[in-house]
């Protein structure tokens, strides 16, 4: 076994500094002047939610109410740090970024002194596994994501209790156990990954061969009821993220959780590729995945038993084994997707805590590897550290802005096509969410050619065949602009936005009839309050196109007993009295809709009609002359 290596404090410091630095260093990009928040969820936790932007007594209140969960999550000490850095240091996204570095250095801090505290001061494991786990590059997306806060806050609070436990199991104080248990409730409430620290409560006491008792037992139960609860509370805000059964078969469940186990062992020990973003396997028509996928769960199954077979005999070697696969599996278990949520097989963030195990592993066997072969080990061990850091740096500038990170998950799954169809499928999500962040900069063309990506592919995301729409409706090509809302109507039917933008569109190329039911259609979808005032005037304004003068001004009171300060509801009135020969009434609506836009043509042109209707020749002409003015062709 490792020789233990001279402790002192000054030592300690040093390796402390160590990892503090180079941490620190392969995280410069988060710095980077030009750090932006991204469109994934970055504007959902900080950007537009009005739970940040202010911090008073009523929004932290709200944060702890468990009905104002955030994103479908319930993590209020992630919100109120969120909340804390932009009180004091504004809407920085680098500040924001900078919060998250300093957490997950303190993370790694933590991660070397629980592994000294597990290997009684061998310093080269705890140094190595803190080292990496500061430095993989797996953990960017929990760093530089500035949403991902949720991840490096609750892992702090989560190790703050495994090492209050450990010391708890060595001096069987009560008040230690207390505040293992407050660091738990912390973590929990700073994400609800936190659960499984009954079972690390577990493998600590295996760890350090304590027997099972009736104490033992009992001192966890408050740690049970509490990840009950947590888990609970997070199951029912996710329900509509989990799919059923009739997605996603319980073999494919399987095989998924059995692809995730494996792969992010091969993500840690080769860190290529990283995205973002990684989409579940095309199936084929029969609903059957690549032959391959199947053997994962044997692959799995071999990865834990073999070892354990293999290692009999060698009780510590085993031991150690037996700990960092506990540790791994615990905390990878709830996101290998037998519960699949969300459209990602895997993510890099499900990492953060669980490699705490697998890279323990990896460390104590190289520092074996040390004492046998020093030169083998020193050139392995520093080849995994150079490889990691580069790879750390160059993803943590993936993370800039929504751009590059995009584009980096485009590059990894781009479309292919062939002559007859798609050739290699892409990420539908990654070119809409960067068509999304080209159109919000003006750069419609780059937007177009991402979204007609998109629709070539015929893939799935309404969101995406919408801004589609828009954007051929800017552009004034309206038979486009219908197919592309048409077929986001035909995936989201209930989405009234989208019938609003068609019935523009229809209007546009003279289908008054389709218009109008578009409207209606978005009216019953109960249309937001952005576009009713648009959609129940529009509907006045088509029944008046169609010679529907009776409806129209049914739909004209309507718009101006619900907006009294709006032009078209006394536009529309009047136009419609003058057309049912009711001019006399028609003089006092038109009347206030050129009080309310004086520089409405139309406005003065039509009362000048109602007014020559009534007999007021005088003020008629006098309207008629300001209507001309403002530029109408007005007939003597």
């Amino acid at each position: 076994m490792e020789k233990k290596l001279p402790q002192t404090r000054t030592a300690v410091a040093l390796i402390i500094a160590m990892l503090v630095g180079i941490t620190t260093l392969v995280y410069v990009p988060v710095f980077d002047s030009g750090k932006e928040y991204t469109n994934w969820d970055d504007e959902i936790y900080v950007v537009d939610q009005p739970l940040v932007s202010s911090l008073s007594q009523e929004t932290v209140a709200a944060m702890f109410d468990t009905n104002n969960g955030v994103a479908a999550n319930y993590h209020p000490l992630t919100m109120l740090s969120l909340a804390l850095v932009r009180e004091v240091f504004g809407p920085s996204a680098r500040a924001q970024a900078g919060m998250n570095v300093l957490l997950h250095l303190i993370n790694t801090v933590l991660v070397f002194l629980l592994v000294l505290r597990l290997t009684e001061g061998k310093t080269v494991v705890g140094t190595l596994t803190a080292l990496w786990f500061g430095i993989h590059p797996m953990h960017v997306e929990s760093v530089a994501w500035i949403s991902e806060r949720k991840d490096v806050l609750y892992a702090l609070f989560l190790l703050c209790s495994m090492l209050a436990y450990v010391r708890y199991i060595n001096t069987n104080s009560l008040v230690i156990l207390v505040l293992a248990f407050a660091a738990f409730v912390a973590s929990c409430l700073s994400k609800a990954m936190a659960v499984p620290m009954v079972g690390a409560m577990v493998l600590l006491d295996y760890w350090f061969r304590r027997p099972i008792s009736r104490t033992s037992i009992l001192e966890k139960l408050p740690f049970a009821l509490v990840a009950v609860w947590i888990g609970l509370t997070a199951i029912d805000q996710q329900q509509g993220a989990i799919s059923s059964f009739e997605t996603l078969t319980l073999v494919q469940r399987i095989v998924y959780a059995g692809y995730g186990f494996v792969m992010y062992w091969v993500k840690m020990l080769v860190p290529i590729n990283l995205s973002a973003y990684y989409p579940y396997p095309a199936t084929a028509t029969s609903g059957a995945l690549p032959m391959w996928y199947y053997a994962m769960p044997i692959v799995a199954a071999a990865m834990v038993v073999g070892p354990i077979v293999a290692l009999r005999g060698r009780e510590q070697v085993r031991r150690v084994f037996l700990f960092g696969m506990g540790f791994y599996a615990l905390f990878v278990v709830l996101v290998l997707q037998l519960l699949s949520v969300g459209q990602v097989v895997m993510a890099d963030r499900y990492s953060y805590v669980s490699y705490i195990g697998s890279l323990f592993v990896l460390a104590s066997g190289l520092a074996w590897l040390l004492q046998r072969n020093r030169t083998v080990g020193l050139v392995l061990c520093t080849a995994l550290s150079v490889l990691f850091c580069v790879q750390t740096f160059r993803q943590t500038r993936v993370w800039k802005n929504s751009e590059t990170l995009w584009t980096n998950v485009i590059a990894i799954y781009p479309y292919e096509f062939s002559a007859t169809g798609v050739r290699q499928a892409g990420v539908p999500a990654a070119y809409g969410a960067r068509a999304m962040n080209y159109y919000r900069q003006g750069r419609i063309d780059r937007a177009l050619e991402d979204l007609r990506v998109v629709a070539r592919a015929r893939a799935k995301g309404w969101k995406y065949y919408q801004l589609l729409g828009v954007i051929y409706g800017q552009l004034g090509e309206y038979g486009k602009a219908i197919a592309a809302l048409d077929a986001a109507i035909a995936q989201q039917p209930s989405h009234a936005s989208l019938y609003y933008n068609r019935a523009v569109a229809h209007l546009r190329v003279s289908m008054p009839q389709q218009a109008l039911d578009d409207y209606r259609d978005a009216l019953e979808r109960n249309v937001d309050a952005d576009q009713r005032y648009e959609t129940i005037a529009g509907l006045a304004r088509t029944n008046l196109m169609l010679g529907r003068f009776q409806e129209s001004l049914s739909w004209s009171e309507q718009v101006i007993r619900e907006y009294p300060n709006g032009f078209d509801g006394y536009f529309l009135r009047g136009t419609a009295l003058v057309n049912l020969a009711r001019s006399t009434e028609a003089i006092d609506p038109l009347r206030r809709s050129t009080t309310i836009r004086a520089d409405d043509a139309s406005a003065w042109f039509n009362l000048s009609i109602a007014l020559r209707n009534g007999g007021q020749l005088a003020q008629a002409q006098s309207a008629a002359d300001r209507a001309r003015q403002l530029g109408m062709s007005v007939p003597p």
